[in-house]
């Protein structure tokens, strides 16, 4: 029982710090290179201007990657360590690791302009859910891996 009580902690552990941290390493990898130059432009040019214009396209461009990009990629790794190393409830130990990255997330968003109207809520939600949905799914495929390759499967099926 400890055994198992101390592997789930260690699991939620090394979990919650790969979501925390992986996301914004991913996206540090992902990310355009130009993209610290175009937000410092895009604070000091004109918000009439052409250029303007052409400065938030960028940046809308990098806010995609991370929310369809590095963020989900961060929770597809979540869920394949949780898959792969937690025996039990992998399904609730890879959502359980995203929660503190969504709060995260969540409480350091002082603008929140997705909260203005109903459909910015819906969008917020659907995008906050890319991450859960690809731990989840990468927890169990994890999980389908081990038992597709379990021994004892194996005997039962010959």
């Amino acid at each position: 029982m400890w055994r198992s009580l101390l592997r789930t902690t260690v699991v939620l552990t090394v979990g919650v710090l790969l979501s925390v941290v992986g996301g914004p390493e991913l996206d540090e990898l992902i990310r355009p290179k130009d993209f610290v130059a175009e937000l410092h432009k895009a604070l000091t040019v004109p918000a009439q201007s052409q250029e303007s214009r052409e400065i938030m396209r960028k940046l809308r461009r990098a806010g995609d990657i991370t929310i369809y990009v590095s963020d989900p990629l961060a929770g597809l790794i979540v869920g394949i360590f949780v898959g792969l190393v937690q025996r039990r409830r992998t399904t609730i130990m890879a959502l359980s690791c995203m929660v503190p990255d969504f709060l995260l997330g969540l409480f350091s968003d002082n603008v929140k302009n997705w909260a203005r109207s109903q459909s910015g809520i819906i969008h917020y939600m659907e995008w906050s859910s890319l991450p859960f949905i690809a731990a989840v799914a990468g927890a169990g495929f994890a999980r389908w891996l081990i038992l597709r390759g379990s021994p004892r499967r194996n005997a039962i099926e010959a």
